[in-house]
């Protein structure tokens, strides 16, 4: 009660964080943090496009020559992590035209072949963004199809 009292929420929005049941926004993080002597800070993370390559990311970045990784067992929340650090790159940094085209067409693939994934992993107002932006034709389409035998081995 007396952290709830300082910082200035609730006493069942503490209870509900404690009982693991809350979904806190960094600033109830931070009215919570403060009074504990805690702050919280962002930090934005890139992508780990090497590993996007491997589930199908149809752009070759780390080398000339796409190479399947069969060392490396990539697990499908590993894929919705990347990917959703990729889509929120592409909406707010400056990116090459084709790296964002090869987002959304690994995006479309998933949101086409694996509808249940993508409703449960990657939809968000974010995503919906960026396929707006590179809407299912010509270009986009191809890449998607590229796209799709990439992701096959992992979901």
């Amino acid at each position: 009660m007396k952290l709830a009292i300082l910082a200035n929420v609730s006493l069942p929005t503490i209870q509900n964080l404690e009982l693991g049941k809350g979904n806190p926004t960094l600033e109830l993080l931070k009215k919570i943090g403060n009074p504990l002597n805690y702050s919280f800070q962002y930090i934005s993370q890139e992508p780990q496009w090497a590993i996007l390559e491997n589930c199908g990311l149809p752009v070759y970045l780390t080398s000339g020559k796409k190479e399947k990784s069969t060392q490396v067992k990539i697990t499908p929340l590993e894929l919705a992590s990347q990917l959703n650090l990729a889509i929120h790159a592409c909406t707010q940094k400056h990116m090459e035209e084709r790296l964002k085209e090869a987002v959304a067409a690994l995006s479309w693939a998933i949101q086409h072949y694996y509808p249940t994934y993508y409703s449960y992993c990657l939809e968000s107002r974010e995503t919906e963004t960026l396929l707006e932006k590179y809407p299912l034709k010509g270009r986009i389409l191809k890449l998607m199809k590229m796209a799709s035998s990439g992701i096959s081995h992992i979901l």
